[in-house]
C-alpha cells in the first residue's frame, strides 16, 4: 500500500495498542507504586514498602486497603460474577467504560461514521445486546 493507507491488520494492531494503553491506565495502583527493576516487585512511593507483584496488583491493592484506606481508589480490572448479574451501568471512571468509549471513537473515526450514530435506535439496541451495562456517550 504505497498511498499511505493502512491495511485491516494494521488497523487491528492500532486498536490493540490503544486498548493496551487504556488497560495500563486502568489500575490506579500504579499511580501510587513504582515497578521494581526486576519487574516482579513494586515499591510504594510514600512509605517505600516493597511488595511482590506476582504478575498482578492484588498485593498492592491489599496494602492500600490495610495501610492507606483513604488513598485506596483501586478497582480491579477483571470482571467478577457480580458484574454479570447486575443491571447497573458502568461507573463513568471505570476501565471498561473508558475502553468502550475509546473503541467507539476509533470506530467512528476509522469508518468515517457520523457522531450521531450513537443516537440511532438500532445501534443503541445492538450495543445493549452486546453489553447491557454500557451507556453510550
Amino acid at each position: 500500500m504505497d498511498d499511505g493507507a493502512k491495511s485491516g491488520d494494521e488497523d487491528v494492531e492500532d486498536v490493540k495498542q490503544s486498548l493496551k494503553k487504556v488497560n495500563r491506565l486502568g489500575s490506579s495502583v500504579w499511580d501510587l507504586f513504582e515497578k521494581g527493576k526486576d519487574k516482579k516487585t513494586a515499591k510504594r512511593r510514600i512509605c517505600k514498602k516493597v511488595y511482590k507483584t506476582s504478575g498482578n496488583t492484588s498485593n498492592l491493592a491489599d496494602h492500600l486497603k490495610r495501610f492507606h484506606p483513604t488513598q485506596n481508589q483501586y478497582q480491579p480490572a477483571q470482571a467478577t460474577v457480580k458484574i454479570f448479574f447486575t443491571n447497573d451501568e458502568y461507573d463513568s471512571k471505570s476501565l471498561r467504560k473508558a475502553s468502550l468509549d475509546t473503541a467507539l471513537m476509533q470506530m467512528i473515526a476509522k469508518d468515517i461514521q457520523p457522531f450521531s450514530i450513537v443516537d440511532d435506535q438500532g445501534f443503541r439496541n445492538f450495543v445493549k445486546v452486546l453489553d447491557p451495562r454500557c451507556t453510550l456517550p
